[in-house]
Formats: structure tokens, sequence, C-alpha cells
């Protein structure tokens, strides 16, 4: 065999046929568990015209030997008809083990197949050169040959002795590009990149006595994320690869049905905690709720979701007072500004039963010293002498929360403090009542408490206020 690199050409096969190689006409099987393999006369044909072109040679022996000799003749058959020479592109198609394709690995080794054709960088191409291999046996190459550094570069098609094969664009004897592989059994191709598939690919494998083909993006030979399994059956199913393995698999979706979504474990978890966010927001009792719920959020600098609480307090409270500061702080008008300390002493509230702090039993009624919540919120309750149930029912409709925590954090002492001041706001609207009066001295105690409280855990002080001001 020459190394000129010319094409076998039937006449040259047929002259080759009287050498003496040795011939698979009636071909022996290794295999016990194998029937014997019966060639029609033309197959038989076929088999001799085989024998000139090495790559086809060593691949007949191999067929004979896995019991699928009639097979890869039937389709060397199939490509005479259509030519008259073939290359070791057409011996890898005939040998190519069936496994589940789809439109997306087709594409893939149709675009292994053009670019085992281009031609390389060097500029020299072999066709059925003999490779001396490291275990000082033969492969077959067709393709691109660095002459200098004795290896791979461009297109070509490698066929080793023990059935492996491969082809594609090399770079420094190494796939990198478009390129396909059969080994052990096995199929696969793909984007490789040094040798390994990277990028969008595939992998064919024996599984239960059956070939099962993975399909999806490949990080140094390992699948990752979103992977299609389909089945021998044409039956599919997504799976989520993480780490080199299986870590989620979907619902199994019949032949010509697109099989369900699957997310990733951390998608799952951001799905629930959505779910349970969009939940609170749903359910919230009230106003005060809300508003409590956006304070955390912001608190934790989850600024987005605070301002999503916000405008849901907006939609489903439009008539609460809440709903202006809402608007206020979604609007970006509600100032960092800290108020003064707050001092309890000064402030003017009158005592159970009747007896006056300094300032006097009226002084509860037209202010509330040392403020946190904006002064547009306060003029929303303007109620004079109301009965004491309105301004219970118009308590329970705003504040969530007034217990002062044992153990709480900066956020939830802000926001103890916040809802103790407009428990204060709304029954200051009441008649005169000697609980409506103790209530507002329990909450204003509480208030002061509350901010003193978040003013431990603050390098300033402001930071108890800053959120609240107009």
């Amino acid at each position: 065999m020459k190394l000129t690199g010319r094409k076998t050409r039937v006449a040259a096969v047929l002259c080759a046929l009287s050498l003496g190689s040795s011939s698979i006409a009636e071909p022996m099987v290794s295999d016990n568990n194998c029937k014997k393999a019966e060639f029609s006369e033309l197959q038989q044909f076929q088999s001799e015209l085989c024998q000139a072109h090495l790559g086809c040679r060593m691949t007949a022996v191999l067929a004979e030997k896995g019991c699928s000799a009639v097979r890869f003749f039937r389709n060397i058959g199939d490509i005479f008809t259509r030519k008259t020479e073939i290359d070791n592109n057409d011996v890898m198609d005939a040998y190519e083990p069936e496994y589940p394709q789809t439109p997306g690995t087709q594409r893939i080794v149709s675009k292994a197949r053009e670019a085992s054709k281009q031609a390389g960088t060097k500029g020299y191409r072999f066709e059925d050169r003999p490779v001396r291999t490291k275990a000082g046996s033969y492969a077959s190459y067709d393709g691109g040959w660095d002459l200098e550094a004795k290896k791979d570069e461009g297109g070509g098609t490698m066929i080793w002795p023990n059935g492996d094969m491969q082809r594609g664009y090399y770079v420094d004897g190494k796939p990198s590009g478009p390129g396909q592989t059969i080994y052990g059994g096995r199929v696969e191709g793909g984007e490789y990149r040094e040798g390994l598939l990277q990028g969008a690919g595939f992998r064919a494998s024996p599984a239960n006595g059956q070939m099962e083909t993975i399909e999806g993006t490949f990080d140094k030979d390992v699948p990752v994320g979103e992977i299609v399994r389909t089945y021998s059956d044409g039956s599919s199913v997504r799976e989520i690869w993480e780490g080199g393995k299986m870590v989620v698999r979907g619902e199994r979706a019949p032949k010509g049905v697109v099989p369900p979504v699957v997310l990733t474990p951390k998608q799952l978890a951001e799905k629930s905690a959505a779910e349970e966010f969009n939940s609170k927001i749903s359910n919230a009792a009230n106003a005060g709720e809300l508003y409590a719920l956006a304070d955390e959020l912001w608190e934790k600098s989850d600024v987005a979701g605070a301002r999503k609480v916000l405008r849901a307090l907006l939609s489903k409270y439009p008539d609460s007072p809440l709903a202006a500061v809402a608007a206020q702080r979604l609007n970006g008008t509600g100032g960092n500004t800290a108020p003064p300390p707050v001092n309890a002493d000064n402030v003017t509230v009158p005592a159970v039963n009747g007896a006056q702090t300094q300032g006097g039993s009226a002084g509860y009624r037209t202010q509330i010293e040392n403020r946190i919540l904006p002064n547009s919120f306060h003029a929303r309750f303007t109620g004079k002498g109301l009965p004491r149930a309105t301004c219970e029912a118009q308590e329970g409709a705003n504040i969530s929360y007034v217990d002062i925590p044992a153990n709480g954090t900066r956020a939830l002492y802000r926001k103890a403090a916040a809802a103790m001041e407009l428990g204060m706001a709304i029954f200051k609207q009441c008649e005169d009542d000697p609980a409506v009066w103790k209530q507002i001295v329990e909450w204003k105690n509480g208030r002061d408490q509350a901010l003193k409280n978040c003013e431990a855990f603050s390098t300033s002080p402001s930071t108890c206020y800053d959120l609240y001001r107009d």
C-alpha cells in the first residue's frame, strides 16, 4: 500500500485480491454465542473489496468477532452503490454502533464528518496511511499531518486496530473542534478541546442491555447542567448533572414528546423560597404585617424584596395610613436625617387613673414627641373622641407586631418601636377613657425601651430612626 495519499479505487482493489492477503470471504466467528455469518454472493464480493483498504480490513475482522459482520458489510455495500472508492469516513459510518439518535446528535456527527475533510494548517494530507501505535501495531489514518512533529494536524479520521475510531479536526495531535469518537462500544461527539469534550455534545453508552444517549453540555468530558437522556425506544427524560453525577431526574416522556423541565437543587430552593415569600405577602392579615416584612427585608439589604412588599401593601390596603408611608419609601422621599434621641422623661402623657404627668392630660392627644414615624403618617390619624371599639378596629387592621423580643436584633427592636408608636397614633383619637390612657402609656414606655435596645446594637443612634423619617 503506497503512502501517496491516493484513494483506493475498485480496480486497484480487485488487483489486490490476487496478492493472497488474509481474506474474510468465509468469516470465522470467535464468539460462541454468535451464529456464523452467512454472506450473500454480493456481500462476499463486498468483503473482498474491503481487503485492499487498511482501515476497512481491520474493521472487518473486528466486526466478525463482534457478531456484526453482516451489518457492517451491508452498510459498506450501501456505500459502494453510491461511490467507487471508500475512505476511513465511510468505514466509520458503516461500523458505527446503533444508538438512539436525535436531530442534535445527527447534526454533531455531520459537523464531525465535514471537519474531518478540512485542510490543515501544515498543508500535508494522507489517505489510509498506516500509523504505528505505541503497542507496535498499525492504525489507519486519513487526514492532515504535521510531517515535522509527526502528529495529526487538520481534518482527519483515525481507525485503531482495537476498533476505536475518531474523526474531526486535530490540533497538535489532539481533537480540537467538531469531532466524533467510537470506543469500547460507545459513541460520543461534539466540540473538543485538547482531546476532551468541551461544550455541546453527546455520549451513547450501553445500559441495561440497551444503548442510551445523553445530550447536552460537557466540561472536560464530564456532563454538566441540564442533560437530555434518550432511550432505545425513543422516550426521553431531562436530568441535572453536578460534579460528574446525576443529581435530579425528571419524568420520562414518550417518543415524540418533549420531556418536562427539571430544576437544580439550587433552583428548587430558590423556587421554594419565592413561593414562601409570595405566600407571606398574600396571607398578610393587615397593612402593618406587610410593612413589618418590608422593614425586615430592608434591614437585610434586600431592597428589591422590600419594594415588592411595599407595592403589595399599596395594592391591598390603599386606604391604610401605612400606604402613604409605603409610597414615600418607594419614591425615595423618606429622608435619612435622624430625630433627636428619645428622652422618656420629657414625653407628655397622662398617667393611669387620671394622674397627670408633666404637661397635663391633654398633651398626649395633640402630639407624640420624638416621633420615629413620618409626620405625613401621623396626619392620617386625625379623629377625635372616637369610640374605643373604632380605635381597636384600626389597631387590628394596622398593627401586627408590638412585643419587644427578649433577644432581638436592631431590625426587630426598630419594628417593635414603630408598631408601638403606631398604636399611640391610633389611640390618641379615642374618647377619654382610663383604659385608653393606660394603653398609650404602656406603648410609650415600650417604644422608648425598644429604641434604647436598638441603639445598643447600632454604631450610630440614627440607624434606629432613619428609615421612618419624612
